[in-house]
């Protein structure tokens, strides 16, 4: 969808990263800590100097206490990097789904974006 050349790891803030003078917080590289982990962040660059579109690809089906937890981590891990939030999951209905995203996306920042898209071609997986 957005191509391979765009899509990267993200690489958090740890003690080995933050004394690197040229910091980056993405790559291709799949960082090692990721391997056991249900959640899998990426960044997905954009053209014309916008924000980049943190993604987050879950192992986990969709739920409405799920996405809360997920978004509050997010926010505080990339508030300096952009404001453009993409969660993947493996089961996700959008219609089942919608008043908890309508409800959750009035308690935000308006400036925050945030979208969900499941990772199976149908909801059913």
């Amino acid at each position: 969808k957005y191509g391979y050349d765009k899509v990267n790891f993200f690489y958090p803030p740890t003690s080995l990263n933050l004394t690197i003078t040229g910091k980056r917080y993405f790559g291709k590289v799949f960082p090692v800590e990721y391997i056991s982990s249900p959640i899998i962040p990426f960044v997905i660059e954009r053209g014309n100097q916008e924000q980049p579109i943190i993604c987050l690809v879950s192992s986990e089906p969709f739920s409405a206490d799920g996405i809360e937890h997920l978004l509050s981590c997010t926010r505080d891990l990339v508030a300096d990097i952009s404001k453009n939030l993409l969660f993947v999951f493996s089961h996700y209905n959008k219609l089942n789904a919608k008043e908890d995203l309508d409800r959750l996306r009035l308690s935000l920042d308006r400036e925050i974006s945030i979208e969900i898209d499941s990772y199976n071609a149908d909801f059913r997986g």
